[in-house]
């Protein structure tokens, strides 16, 4: 910021019958461009348009570098300018987007200095901006407001004439509200709204106005209940406003959001953490545990695997993935909270232990003694206690079943190990290889207690078949 009026600075010549009105600016917002004045004028324009009712405000260009800004409210007083912060606008009555009633004289500082001229009419005045002497120390030039008659006293509402500037200018301050940017509202919620993302950064408003964006959020927000806390920290300049003003309202708005399009893209996102592809919001683990409660209740072909899960139990959730289940990978802190949770309408979270859970009471296998064998299959059979004691684990022989059939889904699949207890599939059984091949395999899950694709279950399986291997050289 730097000082508004200096000595020997040229006035401009005052309006005949005009009253000067020192608008006491000492210091003018220097990191404000002309969009950033402009956006002021709008974003009173549109206040006024919310607190009375009124028609839509309008911007028009009437000149290749004029433009008007037109709201239907009631008009604007010369006593407008005295005021420091907006009563009205304080009450929190309406959600309206100023706050500071120096706003406008911010606006009018910066258009002086950059060499725009404004010209504001109402049924109650005409304003417009000079640089003139200081009252006592004339050789002091600052801003004035030259405050001169009403043009027409049967006008409605406020006029913003713009002279000398430049459309772009124009449409940059337009860009920074919402009702210009034609966004896609997801969801409305009691403290604000989720809206789509237009493939740019993030967007946040507050009641409607660009405060700041976001590079890696899934959605835009317009939070229209702003906290107390949130107010206080909304700067003079609302750019570049800092994630702690508005984080906790942002989390409020998706804690409050139930609508299908939201909590899918949500659930989806919270995925995104094993390949780095994770939004912001969803690292934010009530958020996760919320978006997941509502989908589980909103899809009942969802399942949810934790990131360990998705090494040690790929076959089956790959039998989840072929019964159609949707299986959304979470985190494991994610999985923590969910574990025995309740979803939204009160239905178990179907995680991978409630699923595995559900597809053991949905199956029954069809299970084989060993006496009604065919002779072909009990000389296989027969040769198993002396396989397990080749590498070692001739105790898991109890707990060895035969059945006819599999668990839904595992097409491919002729074995299964579900802690020590093995079942392997009769087809199995047509060949010695074929059948020590199995068994080995889950033996190695029974004694490692590791999953398909785990470097533990591997290790394992590579020591018994090079056991084997050792073993039948010896033998010759």
């Amino acid at each position: 910021m730097g000082l508004f009026g200096r000595r020997g600075r040229e006035s401009q010549k005052t309006a005949a019958g005009a009253r000067k009105f020192d608008l006491n600016i000492e210091e003018v917002l220097d990191g404000w461009e002309v969009r950033h004045a402009i956006r002021e004028i709008i974003a009173n324009a549109i206040d006024e348009q919310i607190l009375t009712g009124t028609a839509d405000m309008e911007i028009r260009q009437i000149g290749k570098k004029s433009f008007t800004i037109l709201d239907r409210g009631r008009g604007i007083r010369p006593e407008h300018l005295t005021q420091n912060e907006n009563a009205e606008k304080l009450s929190g009555k309406a959600p309206v987007i100023g706050r500071f009633g120096v706003g406008l004289k911010d606006a009018l500082a910066v258009l002086s200095r950059r060499d725009v001229n404004v010209r504001i009419s109402s049924r109650h005045c005409t304003l417009t901006t000079s640089l003139v002497g200081k009252h006592g120390f004339e050789d002091i030039t600052t801003l004035h407001a030259l405050v001169g008659p009403p043009g027409d006293d049967s006008m409605v509402g406020t006029e913003v004439v713009l002279e000398n500037v430049e459309p772009v200018e124009v449409e940059g301050a337009k860009s920074l509200f919402r009702r210009f940017n034609g966004e896609d509202t997801l969801e409305s919620t009691k403290y604000g709204d989720v809206i789509r993302k237009d493939g740019g950064p993030g967007r946040i408003y507050t009641n409607g106005v660009l405060v700041a964006t976001e590079d890696n959020f899934l959605f835009s927000y317009d939070i229209t209940k702003p906290t107390k806390k949130m107010r206080q920290m909304l700067n003079r300049e609302r750019v570049n406003v800092g994630r702690q003003a508005y984080t906790e309202r942002v989390k409020s708005i998706l804690m409050d959001a139930k609508s299908a399009g939201v909590v899918r893209l949500l659930a989806g996102d919270v995925g995104g953490h094993e390949t780095g592809m994770q939004h912001d919001e969803t690292n934010w683990l009530d958020v996760s545990v919320r978006a997941c409660k509502l989908l589980n209740a909103a899809d009942e072909n969802v399942v949810f695997a934790t990131a360990g899960e998705q090494r040690k139990m790929a076959s089956t959730i790959d039998d989840a993935r072929r019964e159609g289940r949707n299986v959304i990978t979470i985190p494991d802190s994610v999985g923590d909270k969910l574990a025995s949770a309740m979803d939204e309408d009160g239905g178990a979270v179907r995680d991978m232990r409630r699923y595995v859970e559900d597809l053991n009471e949905r199956f029954e296998f069809q299970y084989v003694r060993p006496e009604d064998l065919t002779p072909t299959e009990r000389r296989v059979w027969d040769m198993t206690e002396s396989i397990l004691r080749l590498v070692g684990a001739p105790h898991l022989v109890g707990s060895l079943r035969i059945s006819e059939t599999m668990r839904p889904g595992r097409i491919d699949a002729n074995g299964l190990c579900e802690g020590e207890r093995i079942t392997i599939k009769r087809s199995a059984l047509s060949s010695m290889e074929g059948y020590a091949g199995v068994l080995l395999h889950e033996a190695a899950h029974a004694t490692s207690g590791e999953g398909d694709v785990t470097r533990e279950f591997e290790s394992k399986l590579t020591w018994m078949l090079g056991r084997v291997a050792v073993l039948a050289l010896e033998r010759g």
